[in-house]
Parts: structure tokens; C-alpha cells; sequence
């Protein structure tokens, strides 16, 4: 099954959705994509992609090498532990210069690492060998052997590839690296409304992962507007984008004076997670539709933007070449 799942991933093509993230991160305006899908279509679409290494220096630009071994995640991991409630704000690692954009939170088809001695591979050089059920050996592992076999040393355990995806109640084995890539995106949110994010968009996920309905929550905290009520529920109605079939229902939020507070968190996805009130002030706004309907709506609504920027710029530049003539005239 996973070497069918890898082949498929491998074919497939980038969605509206992804080309989205692509034009956001392009108009700098993405801080961070934390995805729990394995197919790595983020990266087709053009996101930089993976899970960086503590104390990697090169920048991951260089896509061609696998994400590092890691650590059993020590502190708060953010994957699929259930002992806390929120990742805290620590004292960081040394984070690598140029993080990649797109944070895997389970893992990716693209590698193998062995279960005995975490070498990392391509998954692709092994499709035949998953494709019959029998698990690769680890060639590292292999390799070593055979030299402690021709220096007469002791025989040890050759390790077998399994796929670098996260199973439902694993410990993630970047954990550690993922976990410090979430402390610092919440540290960004601790800054002013100015240089911090000022919104969370959680799209096409039902939220019953413990790990992703942590890092949900505490960015929901993070980027929330202080005026928000937080303990406000969802209204059950709302109005139709005529259409395009897609539901808007948002929250019954507003401040002490009255007035609504902006949109600072979205859900995106045909249901709503349940148990309901587990998410009750958590997310201003729920949009009951197809992820891809509101990236090709979102995606309208920037090229009209873009034209109507480059229409005021040339009516500015006409007014401001008729006010330049005018002075000549005068003086003839």
C-alpha cells in the first residue's frame, strides 16, 4: 500500500490550493504552511519543504538531501503526544538560517530511514522491494557490518527502511525540530499586531490528531485580537456567497464597545471538528465549502486587486504629466 501511495504522490500535480500558498509566500505573506498530508505537493508547488535540522547551518535551499534524523521529541512535542495542552514558548535552538516554509507534521512519502540507526533515503529506490512486501535492508547499516565482519569484530543487528511517515499515536522522529519550529512561529505572534502574523487558516482538517488540535489552539491564542471575546460561540446560520455554494457562518464575537473585532482565525472545510464546544473561541470564522473553491475565489480576488492598483497608478501618472504641462502653457 505504501509504495502505491508513493507512486501516486509522485504523479500527482498541485492543486489550486497549494498555487495558492505558492502566490502567498510570492507576495511574502505566508509566515508558515504546517501540513499533515505525506505527499509533499507543497514543495511541487513551489514552498520550500521539509523539517530542518538543529544546528544546520545550510540554507534549505538545497532540496535534495532528507531531513535529518532528529531526537525523540523532548519537551512539548507538537506531532501526536497527548501530555500537553499547548506547545510552551521556550528557550529556542539554534534554528537554521532559511527554515523552509512548509513544516511536514507527519512525516513525508519522499523518504526511508532505518528504525536502528535513523540513516535516511529516498523512498523512490525502493518501491520494488516495498511493492513485494519485504522490507529493505538499511545500507549503512549493511556497510558497517561488513567492515566489522572484515576487521573480526563482533557481529551487530543490520537494521531494516521504514517509510519517514508518522502513524497514529508514534512519536514523530523530528519531533524535537518540529517542536522548536512552532515555539519560534509563536514567538513571531507575541509581537505587535504589526510585525507578527494577523491570521490563522486552518484548512480541510477535522482536528482529531491531539498534536495538530494543540498547535491549532495555541496559534489561535497567538494571533487572536486582545478585544476578541474568546469564550464566544459559533452562530449556527449564516449567509451564502452566491454562486459558488460555500457557506460563511461567523462567530458571535464582538467587543466591550460593541463593535466586531477583525477576523483573526478561519476554519475552512465542509464540517465543523466535533466535538463543538472543544472549539468554542477558538475560530472567528467557519467557511462551509471546498478548499479549492475559496483558493480560486482568494485568487480572484488578488488579480482583481493587482488591477486595480495598476489602473490608480496610471491615473496618477496622467495627472501627474497634465499638471507638469500646464506651467509650459502658462509661461507661452
Amino acid at each position: 500500500m505504501i509504495a502505491q501511495l508513493a507512486k501516486l504522490s509522485e504523479a500527482a500535480e498541485p492543486t489550486p490550493f497549494h498555487r495558492f500558498l505558492r502566490d502567498l509566500d510570492l507576495r511574502q505573506s505566508l509566515l508558515r504552511v504546517y501540513t499533515q498530508n505525506i505527499d509533499a505537493l507543497e514543495e511541487k508547488s513551489g514552498l520550500t519543504f521539509g523539517v530542518p535540522t538543529l544546528g544546520r547551518t545550510k540554507s534549505w535551499s538545497d532540496q535534495g538531501k532528507a531531513p535529518g534524523p532528529g531526537a525523540p521529541p523532548a519537551e512539548a512535542p507538537p506531532a501526536d503526544s497527548s501530555q500537553h495542552d499547548e506547545p510552551s514558548i521556550v528557550q529556542l535552538r539554534s534554528l537554521p538560517v532559511g527554515a523552509p516554509k512548509c513544516i511536514p507534521l507527519h512525516g513525508t512519502l519522499q523518504f526511508m530511514h532505518c528504525a536502528t540507526c535513523a540513516h535516511s533515503c529516498p523512498l523512490r529506490d525502493y518501491v520494488d522491494s516495498l511493492d513485494s512486501g519485504t522490507p529493505p535492508s538499511c545500507p549503512e547499516c549493511a556497510a558497517l557490518e561488513a567492515t566489522r565482519r572484515l576487521m573480526g569484530k563482533r557481529s551487530h543487528k543490520v537494521g531494516k527502511l521504514r517509510p519517514s511517515i508518522v502513524l497514529y499515536n508514534e512519536d514523530h522522529k523530528d519531533g524535537e525540530e518540529v517542536g522548536n519550529i512552532v515555539r519560534k512561529d509563536l514567538m513571531e505572534c507575541s509581537k505587535s499586531r504589526r510585525a507578527g502574523p494577523d491570521l490563522l487558516l486552518v484548512v480541510g482538517t477535522s482536528l482529531r490528531v491531539p498534536g495538530a488540535k494543540r498547535i491549532v489552539r495555541a496559534f489561535s491564542k497567538a494571533v487572536r485580537s486582545p478585544e476578541t471575546t474568546m469564550n464566544a460561540p459559533l452562530k449556527g446560520d449564516g449567509g451564502t456567497i452566491s454562486g459558488h455554494g460555500v457557506t460563511q457562518t461567523p462567530s458571535d464575537l464582538g467587543t466591550v464597545e460593541g463593535a466586531e473585532p477583525p477576523v483573526r482565525t478561519i476554519y475552512l472545510n465542509l464540517d465543523f471538528p466535533v466535538p463543538t464546544r472543544e472549539w468554542e473561541g477558538v475560530f472567528d470564522v467557519w467557511i462551509r465549502g471546498d478548499a479549492q473553491v475559496f483558493a480560486r475565489m482568494v485568487q480572484e480576488e488578488l488579480e482583481n486587486e493587482e488591477r486595480m492598483k495598476v489602473a490608480a497608478r496610471e491615473r496618477k501618472r496622467k495627472r501627474e504629466g497634465t499638471t507638469d504641462e500646464n506651467p509650459r502653457l502658462a509661461e507661452g
